[in-house]
């Protein structure tokens, strides 16, 4: 390589240095540090960019993807990605560097009489071959984003093989074809390199479809983990109102005829306001929701009342069959989500501005579903779902999801957030038994 084509190269160093930053800038996340930090960073970068042409090496754009790997602390660490991504830049630059080589050994070299043109010339190839490679890392760029989970470490090193078998193997046949020194050999080489060109241009999607595969597998199992415990919760909580509810119907009972015996008696007054008293107690025990539902009435029962202990105004109105079809696991999770959600953003208000309003209602073989609750409003979406403001969001966002996988089954549901209010519209296809007469009209 002559000194004219080692400046050339170097004024395209910036450029070069400008599209791998690009590119990290697209794939990771920054990390929150003083602008002194960088500077001093990209100090090191060029400072061990010009120990290496120093010591004999090209400031070709392989090495300088290997030196840009510095500039990698000061993004969020993700060692999986980081490897991938470097490895695959490095494996690009290489394949577009040996393929512009044979492309230009099998096209005819011109001829100039002065070095003048000759000069020109070369710059024209260095730069159509900067341009090929600003297009490739451009590629990357649109192919691939910003994804965090992890993949498991079997996958992830089968993944890194595929780009570090390729490169060897290419290499070698490189040198291979070189050595025989014939036009046709380097032609029949062309096209394999835009093979390993495009292979190493997909890996990255190929990693991100993997991670979202991995993510969705691990959030199905904690959906479905959720789902079995919240069962099993409102089971226990359901089958204990319902023996509450047995003692609380008995002892009225034996309260109100031991207070009959002892009005009977005289100086009893004391022992008759006790005996009422206590049996007002427990008749305020009584269920607030009687829709002939047990399982929709336990469920409903047990959140208003975890909302009444919070102080929240609930307003609740139903016109639906006794015989419903609405199973109980529907019940739980559908309602013991959304009343759960709903207590939650109430409680980050102040108490006057507290409310929850829930209505039910059947008509045309279909269950409507609204619930309406004041909120603080919501900046992140996503897939039509509020995004979960906690730390650990893939467990705490998958109350909705949740909601969501069983109201699909066999309905829509409808989310919207406006004027301080989350609105949950939800229709469900539930049909009577043939012979249940329940009608619509009001």
């Amino acid at each position: 390589m002559s000194a004219y084509e080692i400046v050339v190269i170097g004024l395209f160093i910036p450029i070069n240095f400008y599209l791998v930053t690009r590119l990290f800038n697209h794939v990771f996340i920054k990390r929150q540090e003083v602008r002194g930090m960088r500077v001093k960073r990209w100090i090191l970068c060029l400072g061990v960019l010009a120990m290496l042409i120093l010591l004999g090496f090209r400031p070709l754009p392989y090495v300088t993807v290997l030196v840009s790997m510095i500039l990698l602390s000061g993004y969020e660490k993700d060692r999986q990605r980081m490897a991938l991504v470097g490895l695959v830049m490095f494996s690009i630059s290489v394949y577009w560097m040996l393929l512009f080589d044979l492309i230009t050994r099998v096209l005819p070299q011109p001829v100039f009489e002065g070095p003048i043109l000759s000069f020109l010339y070369v710059g024209f190839l260095w730069l159509i071959y900067y341009i090929g490679l600003a297009v490739l890392y451009e590629l990357l760029r649109y192919t691939t984003s910003r994804q965090t989970q992890q993949l498991p470490k079997n996958m992830w090193f089968m993944l890194l093989l595929i780009p570090t078998i390729c490169l060897v193997s290419y290499v070698c046949c490189y040198y291979a074809v070189i050595l025989q020194s014939q036009k046709i050999w380097s032609a029949m080489v062309i096209p394999l390199s835009f093979a390993m060109l495009f292979i190493n241009s997909i890996l990255l999607m190929l990693y991100d479809s993997l991670a979202t595969m991995v993510k969705a597998t691990r959030e199905k199992a904690l959906l479905d983990q959720q789902l079995q415990m919240q069962n099993e919760y409102y089971t226990r909580l359901h089958t204990a109102q319902k023996r509450i509810a047995a003692v609380n119907h008995d002892m009225k009972n034996h309260l109100r005829t031991a207070s009959q015996l002892a009005s009977t008696t005289a100086d009893s007054g004391e022992l008759v306001a006790y005996l009422d008293s206590v049996a007002q107690r427990l008749g305020k025990i009584n269920t607030v929701i009687s829709t002939g539902n047990p399982g929709l009435d336990s469920i409903l029962n047990i959140k208003i009342a975890e909302l009444a202990s919070e102080k929240i105004p609930t307003d609740i109105q139903t016109h639906i069959p006794p015989s419903l079809q609405l199973n109980f696991e529907q019940a739980v999770v559908i309602f013991g989500n959304l009343l759960d959600n709903a207590k939650e953003a109430c409680l980050a208000l102040e108490s006057e501005q507290r409310f929850v309003n829930i209505r039910l209602s059947y008509a045309n073989e279909m269950l409507f579903i609204q619930l309406e609750n004041s909120s603080l409003p919501i900046e992140k979406w996503q897939d039509g779902l509020p995004c979960s403001t906690k730390e650990d969001s893939l467990v705490h966002g998958l109350g909705l999801k949740n909601v969501q996988k069983i109201v699909e089954e066999n309905g829509s549901m409808l989310v919207k957030a406006e004027g301080g209010k989350f609105v949950i519209t939800i229709t469900l296809y539930l049909q009577l038994p043939k012979n249940d007469n329940y009608s619509t009209q009001k």
